[in-house]
């Protein structure tokens, strides 16, 4: 049975894990019982921040299949991640029907969480090395963080 705390570390471990996927800087990666940290120091484009923002949930889902439902952190992000994508599909779509926009950012969204769930795929060994570390030190540094990522040195 996973703990909450196993969820904790590895949702925040995959923000900050698809984050260092896209080359953006790490800002202190943080697992706190109450909430976790911000993954990045560095902004991201809007579809990087979608995919950055639903990395947590997609992170915990691999974690534990089993789980069943969303958890409340995940769920906030993936308002998040939905807001992100509503703003940008109606600026560059404000023309159209309301209905239209609502199928497209479907599509959208869709999209994006497939693509998420493949990058937390192919970072899992790096999320695994990071979340080791980061259960028994709950605050590295974004610097720290990369370079477990990078896998220039592992767990002790």
């Amino acid at each position: 049975m996973t703990s909450e705390f196993d969820f904790l570390v590895y949702h925040e471990v995959g923000h900050a894990a698809v984050a260092f996927y896209f080359g953006l800087r790490l800002g202190p990666v943080r697992v706190k019982q109450d909430k976790g940290g911000d993954a990045t120091s560095d902004k991201g484009t809007d579809a990087q921040n979608v995919l950055i923002a639903l990395a947590g949930g997609r992170a915990e889902l691999v974690l534990d299949p089993s789980c069943v439902g969303e958890r409340d952190g995940a769920a906030e992000d993936e308002v998040c991640a939905q807001n992100i994508i509503q703003e940008y599909v109606q600026s560059q779509r404000a023309d159209e029907l309301p209905d239209y926009l609502d199928k497209l950012c479907y599509r959208v969204s869709r999209r994006l969480a497939h693509r998420c769930e493949a990058i937390v795929r192919e970072m899992w060994p790096a999320i695994q090395r990071l979340a080791a570390v980061l259960a028994r030190k709950p605050e590295l540094t974004g610097a720290e963080a990369e370079r477990i990522l990078a896998g220039i040195f592992r767990s002790e």
